[in-house]
């Protein structure tokens, strides 16, 4: 059993492949930047400063009932995959300098109210994909993009944004960055081809290995 498991475990792989991207609303991108089209849209939050500048306008231009983003915690996967280095390196504390951007930009956008302050996947959060959010005042708000990677689309958005699913673009946005999603892969010249195949099986679709 022992050389068995051994011998799947050197033929699988395991590789992160969920790219990140920005999704934005077409209508608010029309109302609020007088373009809809994504290579235009994209010239406006092509960087941090860019993104902070159209952050900036579009508070202005909907006297802010419109925020950038529904919550800080949409910037925590693009600015930690912009890091350099681990959190520790030879036994001591290592704060990269991606990290000390990211807490300057998110007091920035929090002190100028350019961003709701919901917590990543509150009630909240969700209730800007489908314009049912309220700001704290009571008062109707909507949010012009969310920091989603692919599987956001077809998991997040398109279950959370029903009435507004056709209003959706998409664009690479400030940085690059990736998410999660990890996929299980065979070496195409592994001698133990059934082996792997059944071990994939087992550990993705057999439903009682997963409801246990």
């Amino acid at each position: 059993m022992r050389r068995t498991k051994t011998n799947c475990l050197r033929t699988l792989s395991r590789l992160a492949a969920t790219t990140g991207a920005l999704f934005y609303r077409r209508s608010l991108a029309k109302k609020y930047l007088g373009t809809d089209d994504p290579a235009q849209v994209q010239t406006y939050l092509s960087d941090l400063p860019k993104f902070l500048e159209t952050a900036k306008l579009i508070k202005e231009q909907s006297g802010g009932s419109c925020k950038i983003i529904a919550s800080m915690g949409e910037l925590d996967q693009p600015f930690h995959y912009a890091r350099k280095d681990p959190w520790v390196v030879n036994g001591n504390l290592v704060v990269d300098p991606a990290m000390i951007e990211y807490m300057k930009v998110a007091k920035l956008m929090n002190d100028e109210g350019y961003a709701m302050r919901f917590d990543q996947w509150s009630e909240g959060w969700f209730a800007g994909m489908n314009d049912a959010l309220a700001d704290e005042n009571g008062e109707a708000a909507q949010i012009f993009c969310y920091f989603l990677p692919t599987w956001g689309l077809h998991f997040v958005l398109k279950t959370n944004g029903i009435e507004t699913g056709e209003d959706w673009g998409m664009v690479p946005g400030p940085m690059s960055y990736r998410w999660g999603g990890t996929w299980l892969g065979a070496w195409k010249d592994t001698p133990h081809k059934d082996e792997a195949k059944e071990f994939i099986r087992h550990l993705t679709t057999d439903d009682g290995f997963l409801e246990a």
